[in-house]
């Protein structure tokens, strides 16, 4: 098991995401009123793409299992005010009491499939976060283009469209670098 907070004590961070990545997962989401439109980003990290949520007219909650990627976030944010909540939140272990009864126009997982024991528990509580027109994205690297030394941090494509659809409609998946973006919504 990974220590994300001695991870992030010791000022290891990851691969930022595109503004190509970003503009793909956003063009699904178009036909939401951006302003205050609520957003999720589920293993926020130091909050990079949470941030860049908050500056594309969203409003943003990042969660992480580190307490220490928590704070780097909320240090390295630099707005007065509500604009971002940041969470220490565990959605695989149920831990999300300031989640209960909120719906997320967009959620999205960078870069955290890969480190989820229980994708069953995990999906089944990201669709509770869900409404009918919910986005969730998920960015991940596929062990068929990484070095087996980090298939660890990878998933299989199929394996994991089999995991997802078991809740979701699968609308796009955009294999890119390495790794793939899937875009889903729940199942109708």
């Amino acid at each position: 098991m990974i220590n994300w907070n001695q991870t992030y004590d010791s000022g290891n961070d990851f691969r930022l995401i595109t503004s190509a990545e970003i503009n793909y997962i956003l063009k699904y989401t178009q036909s939401y009123s951006k302003a205050n439109t609520q957003c999720l980003d589920i293993g926020s990290g130091t909050g990079h793409l949470t941030r860049e949520l908050w500056h594309r007219g969203f409003k943003p909650t990042g969660i992480d299992i580190s307490e220490s990627a928590i704070r780097l976030a909320r240090q390295y944010t630099k707005l007065s005010g509500d604009e971002i909540t940041y969470l220490v939140a565990n959605l695989e272990k149920n831990e999300v009491n300031e989640l209960i009864g909120k719906k997320f126009a967009l959620i999205t997982c960078k870069l955290v499939y890969a480190f989820i024991d229980n994708k069953q528990i995990f999906l089944e509580n990201v669709s509770k976060l869900m409404n009918d027109r919910s986005i969730f994205a998920i960015i991940t690297p596929l062990t068929d283009d990484v070095p087996p030394v980090k298939k660890h941090i990878a998933v299989d494509f199929d394996t994991t469209v089999l995991e997802l659809r078991r809740y979701f409609n699968l609308l796009s998946s955009e294999k890119n670098n390495g790794q793939v973006i899937f875009i889903c919504q729940l199942k109708s």
